[in-house]
């Protein structure tokens, strides 16, 4: 890349001036990844100096924060993403810092959906799934950061590829195992992308996620619990959550509650969760006792949709406020009967049948 004449050591002090120039400054990071991104690329990748590689991948992980920088890495070799991917998990040393900059690098330009795409197209997700088991904290924030991005796509092909790779499982498994709650938060949050997709209901389920979101339902942070009723919200679409739910006798007790929540996103998940249980009984219901939740729903009804809430990841635009009420005011109880509610009939339609009653 370099002419052999200059030395190791005037490589690696350039490489350092210039993080120490993009460190907290966007306008160096973007100068720099516009002229350098492909020499820095280069140095990464296909030189045989590990220290210069290590040097040079921080700085490439500093500059791929920013969003034009991406799509010019990218353009640096015709097989960036695969290189990547491939360099990452050919790193003997587990913990090195040369593998943490690889998986952030791939993090950040993974904000880009085709990108992301890319990655697991490109074979990306295996190693994604070993970093997740790391035991080096940092490699697996990484790891679980850039598995976020790729778990937040529309596209249903691309939600099959992630659930058919065995990933849901291993989520699932540290979710239960770990008791960091902003590592947890995470995790739940590629759950609620996730079960966008039907198929991947039934996986979330089949590996027992369902039993540990509804233990998490109640978390006393509100971070951890928006991604925990995002999920559940989806989740309850399901025939097969539906059936659970009965065979287990719970109610929805704690989804009324959190009609309560100040955060405007539960509350909208929450009532939605509810009506997608209501929805399914098809049977007669039993007035809910306390006018305070039904004053309350009535109040998310007439306030769905606030255009603090843009959020899609769950297949409804949250912000679409005539299509929110009658998602939660208009059900079908019968094949024959549809009855729209008003707004202080909301809940009393819920509590009777194989769910318990809700007080």
């Amino acid at each position: 890349v370099y002419p052999k004449e200059i030395p190791k050591k005037e490589i690696i002090e350039a490489i350092t001036r210039l993080r120490q120039l993009s460190s907290g400054n966007d306008p160096n990071k973007r100068f720099i990844g516009e002229f350098a991104s492909k020499r820095l690329y280069n140095l990464v990748t296909y030189q045989d100096d590990l220290e210069i590689q290590q040097n040079a991948a921080k700085l490439l992980r500093s500059v791929s924060v920013i969003d034009d920088n991406c799509e010019r890495i990218r353009a640096a070799d015709d097989n960036v993403i695969k290189t990547l991917i491939d360099l990452m998990g050919t790193v003997i040393d587990k913990t090195s810092s040369f593998q943490s900059s690889l998986c952030a690098t791939l993090w950040n330009l993974s904000a880009k959906d085709s990108i992301a795409r890319e990655i697991v197209d490109k074979g990306g997700l295996p190693l994604v799934i070993d970093l997740l088991n790391s035991m080096n904290p940092l490699l697996r924030g990484e790891a679980i950061g850039l598995l976020g991005n790729l778990s937040h796509t529309n596209s249903k092909a691309h939600l099959d590829q992630l659930g058919q790779s065995g990933i849901i499982k291993v989520v699932i498994k540290l979710l239960n195992e770990s008791t960091d709650v902003e590592f947890k938060t995470k995790l739940c949050s590629i759950l609620w992308c996730l079960s966008i997709l039907d198929a991947n209901k039934r996986r979330i389920i089949d590996e027992g996620g369902l039993r540990i979101l509804l233990e998490l339902v109640t978390s006393k942070d509100k971070n951890l619990q928006e991604e925990v009723v995002g999920a559940l919200r989806n989740l309850t679409l399901l025939e097969e959550t539906q059936d659970l739910l009965k065979e287990w006798g719970l109610i929805a007790d704690e989804f009324v509650k959190l009609l309560n929540s100040d955060n405007v996103t539960i509350r909208e998940n929450a009532a939605m969760a509810l009506k997608n249980l209501a929805e399914a009984q098809n049977s007669a219901m039993k007035s809910i006792k306390k006018k305070g939740d039904v004053n309350r729903a009535s109040e998310i009804v007439k306030n769905a949709g606030s255009p603090k809430v843009t959020e899609t990841r769950n297949g409804v635009k949250m912000n679409d406020e005539e299509n929110t009420v009658s998602a939660i005011l208009s059900m079908k109880l019968s094949d024959e009967d549809t009855i729209r509610w008003s707004d202080l009939e909301l809940l009393e339609k819920i509590g009777e049948g194989q769910y318990g009653s809700v007080y």
